[in-house]
């Protein structure tokens, strides 16, 4: 069998608790959220190849540091 991701984070959001509790009422809609983005994309605010907005690229850019942190340290530290 193969391993399983331990990670079982479920990212699904609902707003009803927070309605309740809070009174909350969200003033944006989803639609309003997405042209927000398309509007920052088109004005060059954002630039949509930078690692930073991508989860996954940082994640991998993170490993490969650390994998050449691992290649080039000794006893956990770089020499000067």
């Amino acid at each position: 069998m193969a391993p399983t991701d331990p990670d079982l984070r479920d990212y699904n959001v609902g707003f009803e608790r927070a309605g309740e509790v809070l009174d909350f009422r969200a003033a944006r809609t989803i639609e309003d959220g997405i042209r927000e983005i398309l509007d920052a994309l088109r004005a060059g605010a954002v630039d949509p190849d930078d690692r930073r907005w991508y989860t996954l690229r940082q994640y991998q850019f993170l490993a490969e540091v650390e994998r050449t942190w691992n290649d080039v340290a000794m006893d956990d530290r770089v020499l000067s």
